[in-house]
């Protein structure tokens, strides 16, 4: 095999797209390798200044995009443009899946927790207060991570889904319990008072579910203790679900019982 390496500066080449993208010079080195057929390909490196620029987004797609198009110039028809490989293509290319499925798969999850949830409760409007429950803590989850500067990834992206699976749970267990209470009373006796109802709930249930969820968050807690920093944004956000969605089951719940008679009544 034979090597005809060229170095260039990218700022050397005339109406360059990638000096275009960037001000940053990147180094392009162009070789040619002779192959155990004896055809002469064309190879070329490119080694981007490594900035913080460079890895948002929108630049490190745009990045990757221009690298694309100029390997598809000049190709003859028919001929396979060339392909471009490393750990920036992967990282766009990942980005790009997550902006894509990141949204079905989570519509896709709700809604078959959605569904579950209303097998469970026969179609009634429990169900629904049950789902409101779990959005008012997806709600939280998600201003939460706002509130702290996460930004969602293809490696935290897994804790909603995840989250919504585990934290309707909460809400799931205290209005079977509610309903378990209300029909103890006797067929002629006068109906039970909501708020003694929701009280009791709340101090027989409530202390299991906070230990179902506190034994989760600790599990989850051992991923912040880890040096890899996608692990550790995994961690924080599933926490930060398991906490949202179980205050949404023991605060929010309970005081939507108390405060809308009528809905509770039909309940």
């Amino acid at each position: 095999m034979c090597f005809d390496p060229v170095s260039k500066d990218v700022r050397g080449l005339p109406d360059s797209p990638m000096q275009e993208q960037f001000r940053a010079p990147c180094e392009v080195v162009f070789f040619a390798r002779s192959e155990s057929d004896g055809s002469l390909g064309r190879g070329v490196l490119v080694f981007p200044r490594l900035t913080k620029r460079l890895w948002q987004t929108s630049q490190l797609e745009g990045f990757i995009g221009k690298l694309r198009e100029i390997a598809a110039c000049g190709v003859p028809p028919g001929a396979r443009p060339g392909r471009v490989a490393g750990t920036l293509p992967v990282s766009a290319d990942i980005t790009a899946s997550l902006k894509h499925d990141a949204p079905r798969a989570s519509l896709a999850a709700l809604a078959s927790v959605a569904l579950v949830v209303a097998v469970i409760f026969r179609g009634s409007r429990t169900g629904l207060v049950v789902i409101g429950s779990l959005l008012v803590g997806i709600i939280w989850m998600v201003g939460a991570t706002f509130l702290f500067g996460i930004k969602v990834n293809y490696a935290n992206f897994a804790a909603f889904p995840i989250t919504f699976g585990i934290g309707v749970d909460y809400a799931v267990n205290i209005m079977a319990r509610f309903r378990q209470e209300r029909a103890r009373r006797p067929r002629d006796a006068l109906p039970a008072d909501p708020a003694h109802v929701v009280e009791r709930v709340v101090l027989s249930t409530g202390g299991a579910v906070t230990l179902c969820s506190l034994t989760t968050v600790i599990g989850y807690s051992s991923l912040l203790l880890a040096k890899n920093h996608a692990l550790f944004l995994f961690g924080a956000v599933a926490v930060i679900g398991e906490v949202s969605c179980l205050f949404a089951a023991l605060l929010a719940l309970p005081a939507l019982l108390l405060v809308w008679r009528k809905l509770t009544a039909r309940l």
